[in-house]
């Protein structure tokens, strides 16, 4: 894929506008994403019930006495034809309360950091929440993939990345790493 800031930057370099420049970065990506799509793969019903049974045991057994919360998905949160991969409503299932994914595969393709988006292939999701809810949430995910509930009760927010099954699992909570993350928790698997 093409680097839409480093041609931006090279533009200002060379004695172009940069508010051109901006334009270029920022508009780049999306008519990038228009002429090469991302693979389609069946989207879950809006409002259905997203837990795949058969990837109940994926990552660790669940806690004894812990049940696994019901995760939905709100109408608008994936593009048509692409959904949220089955790992990542079954680790958000694992935080043990109902969970209702905000966005998923709709969203833009590049993060603010310039690389391709976990949510862009459904291996993301944001879930609406702020403040205390948005913390303690945050705190069930750290758990959930595998820090230690003690150390996880000290954490206000933050950007994490944390080995869970093999697979990485970035907890994104109470903080401007990454974006804004003071409205939504969010979870990729990798």
């Amino acid at each position: 894929m093409p680097d839409f800031a480093l041609r931006s930057l090279k533009q200002v370099a060379a004695g172009g506008s940069a508010v051109s420049a901006f334009r270029s970065m920022v508009s780049g990506p999306e008519a990038w994403a228009r002429t090469h799509p991302a693979p389609r793969t069946p989207a879950p019903p809006p409002g259905g019930t997203l837990v795949d049974e058969s990837m109940a045991s994926v990552g660790a057994p669940m806690p004894k006495g812990k049940k696994r919360g019901k995760v939905t998905l709100a109408s608008s949160a994936n593009r048509p034809g692409v959904g949220v991969q089955p790992i990542v409503t079954n680790f958000l299932s694992r935080l043990g309360q109902p969970i209702t994914i905000g966005t998923g595969t709709n969203h833009s393709q590049m993060t603010v950091n310039g690389r391709v988006s976990d949510h862009w292939d459904g291996h993301a999701a944001d879930i609406p929440a702020s403040g205390d809810e948005l913390t303690r949430m945050g705190r069930r995910a750290l758990i959930a993939a595998g820090m230690p509930p003690a150390q996880a009760a000290k954490i206000k927010g933050g950007l994490f990345n944390l080995q869970w099954n093999g697979r990485r699992v970035q907890v994104i909570f109470n903080t401007t790493e990454g974006g804004n993350h003071y409205n939504h928790l969010h979870v990729g698997i990798r």
